[in-house]
C-alpha cells in the first residue's frame, strides 16, 4: 500500500449512525453490562467465566479511568478504556463486534482515550496479539517494548503472529509506521527517565490501582524468569498473572514511589520458594520490599533483629558476622597449611577440575593466561583433602547463621541444613580476593537458590581483600 493510500485509510470518516462518547468512571450500571457483553462476544472462549474479564472491568472502573464507547442503535458495539494511578496507565479492553469492524471505530476510540489521558499518566502500556491493532497503536505513538518478551527479541515483530507489549511516552508521542523496517524496531525503555529519587518509596499490598505500573515494570528490562513463582516469561503473561494473584489473595507487595506512583519492585511470597523480589533502580528498593514483607513465623523463631538484617541483606546482597569463628580460626589455618603442603605437589591447570574423586589443587594464571608454577589459586572440594574444613563449615555456629538467612529470604527453616560443596582460596602475599559472583548455574542443583558462606581465617577488611 502506498503511503498516500495508508494516510487515506487512516482518515476514514465515521458513519454518523455511530454515537461516540467519552466517560469517566464509574460507568452507569447498564453501560457496564453492555461493555462487558461486548468484550465477551469479541474475546469469546472462557472470557465471560474465567473471572479475568469482570476483574478487568472492575480495575478499569476504579477512580482515574476513562472509557470511550461507540453505540449503534442504542447498543455498545465498540469500546476502549484506560486506567491510571499517577504517571503510569494501562490501556485495554479495545474491541469491536465483528459486524462493525473495519469501520475505524477502534482507532477513533483509542484516540479519544489517549487524548482524554493527556495531562495524566506519562506512560500508557498495553498488550495485543493483533498485527492490525499494533499498527493502529503505533500510529498513535505506541512503540514495542524491547523487554517485553523472551530475550527482548519480540515486543513487536511484523513477521510474528505472537503477542506484543507496547508503551506510549507522552514526552515522545510521535507516530511510528511499523510497516517500515525502521518502525519495526523495538524501543529500549528509558529506565533513567523512569526511576527518580527513590527515597520516598512506600510498600503497599498489590491492588487493582497498581496494575498499569506493575505490568510496565515486568516489561521494562529484557529477560525471562521474572518472578519465578509466577512463571512470567512473556509480556502478556504479566497482567494475567498479576490479576490472578489479586483474585487468589496471594501475598504480593509493591514498592511505589510516593509522588509519581511508579512501581520499582514487586515481592511475592511463595510457599515453596519463600520471598522473591523483582526490582529496578537502587538496591534500597529491594531492601524496603524485603523489610516490609517478613515471614511472621520465621521472624518469631529468630528474634527482633530479623527486620534490620533483612533490609541489610537485600540492599547489600550479603550479611557479615565478625568474629563468628575466632576461637577456631588458628587451628583451621594450621589445617589448611598442612593440606597445601600435602596436596600442592600434584596441581592441575584445569580451572573446573572436580571429577577426580578427590580435592583438586588448581594453579593460578597470569595476565597472559599462562600457568604460574607452584602457585595454587584454589582448592576444589577442599573438604575431601582436609576433613577439619568440613567440621568448621558444618559447625553449629555457621549453621545457625544459615538458618537465620533462610528467614531473611522469607523461607521456612528446613529440618536439615548441610554443606554440599567446599572451596579454599589461599591468600598469597600481594594477592587479591575473589569478588562476589553467581555460581549457582554451574553447581547443577535442583534449586535456583544457593546460600554461599565465605569464612576468612585472618583479619580481613576491604583494603586487604
Amino acid at each position: 500500500m502506498a503511503s498516500g493510500e495508508r494516510a487515506a485509510k487512516r482518515s476514514r470518516v465515521l458513519d454518523p449512525a455511530y454515537e461516540l462518547v467519552t466517560l469517566r468512571s464509574p460507568l452507569p450500571v447498564e453501560l457496564h453490562k453492555q461493555v462487558h457483553g461486548c468484550m465477551c462476544d469479541v474475546y469469546e472462549g472462557d472470557f465471560a467465566t474465567n473471572g479475568f474479564g469482570e476483574d478487568f472491568l472492575a480495575r478499569m472502573a476504579a477512580e482515574g479511568s476513562v472509557f470511550a464507547l461507540a453505540s449503534f442503535e442504542g447498543r455498545v458495539v465498540s469500546c476502549a478504556m484506560a486506567t491510571w494511578d499517577g504517571s503510569v496507565g494501562l490501556l485495554g479492553g479495545v474491541c469491536t463486534l465483528r459486524e462493525h469492524q473495519r469501520r475505524g471505530l477502534s482507532r477513533a476510540l483509542v484516540t479519544r482515550v489517549v487524548e482524554e489521558a493527556s495531562g495524566g499518566p506519562r506512560w500508557l502500556v498495553l498488550g495485543t496479539g493483533s498485527k492490525g491493532a499494533a499498527s493502529i497503536y503505533a500510529s498513535l505513538g505506541f512503540r514495542g517494548l524491547s523487554g517485553a518478551l523472551e530475550g527482548g527479541a519480540k515486543g513487536y515483530n511484523p513477521d510474528d503472529l505472537g503477542e506484543w507489549m507496547m508503551v506510549r511516552d507522552s514526552a515522545e508521542p510521535g507516530a511510528v509506521d511499523i510497516g517500515s523496517p525502521e518502525g519495526c524496531k523495538n524501543v529500549p525503555f528509558d529506565v533513567d527517565a523512569y526511576v527518580v529519587e527513590p527515597g520516598a518509596v512506600a510498600i503497599e499490598t498489590l491492588g487493582r490501582r497498581h496494575m498499569g505500573a506493575a505490568v510496565l515494570l515486568l516489561n521494562i528490562v529484557a529477560g525471562t524468569g521474572k518472578l519465578r513463582a509466577f512463571g512470567i516469561n512473556e509480556g502478556l503473561e504479566a497482567e494475567q498473572r498479576l490479576a490472578k494473584a489479586l483474585s487468589d489473595g496471594d501475598a504480593v507487595t509493591v514498592a511505589v514511589h510516593k509522588d509519581t506512583r511508579r512501581i520499582y519492585g514487586i515481592s511475592v511470597r511463595d510457599a515453596s520458594s519463600g520471598l522473591e523480589l523483582y526490582t529496578i533502580g537502587p538496591p534500597s528498593v529491594g531492601a524496603a520490599l524485603a523489610a516490609g514483607a517478613p515471614s511472621a513465623s520465621a521472624a518469631a523463631a529468630v528474634g527482633p533483629s530479623l527486620e534490620s538484617e533483612c533490609g541489610e541483606f537485600w540492599e547489600r546482597g550479603y550479611l557479615v558476622f565478625p568474629g563468628l569463628l575466632a576461637d577456631v580460626a588458628a587451628s583451621a589455618r594450621t589445617s589448611m597449611d598442612e593440606m597445601m603442603k600435602a596436596g600442592g605437589a600434584n596441581p592441575t591447570s584445569d580451572w573446573n577440575a572436580v571429577n577426580s574423586g578427590g580435592a583438586e589443587f588448581v594453579l593460578q594464571v597470569d595476565e597472559q593466561g599462562s600457568v604460574i608454577p607452584g602457585r595454587v589459586f584454589k582448592v576444589q572440594a577442599a573438604a575431601l583433602a582436609s576433613p577439619a574444613l568440613l567440621e568448621v563449615l558444618g559447625s553449629v555456629a555457621v549453621r545457625k547463621q544459615v538458618e537465620r538467612l533462610y528467614s531473611v529470604l522469607g523461607q521456612e527453616v528446613p529440618d536439615h541444613v548441610d554443606v554440599f560443596g567446599t572451596k579454599f582460596f589461599p591468600m598469597w602475599p600481594g594477592g587479591t580476593s575473589v569478588s562476589w559472583h553467581q555460581d549457582c548455574h554451574y553447581f547443577g542443583t535442583a534449586s535456583p537458590q544457593i546460600i554461599s558462606c565465605g569464612v576468612y581465617l585472618g583479619d580481613t577488611d576491604r583494603e586487604n581483600g
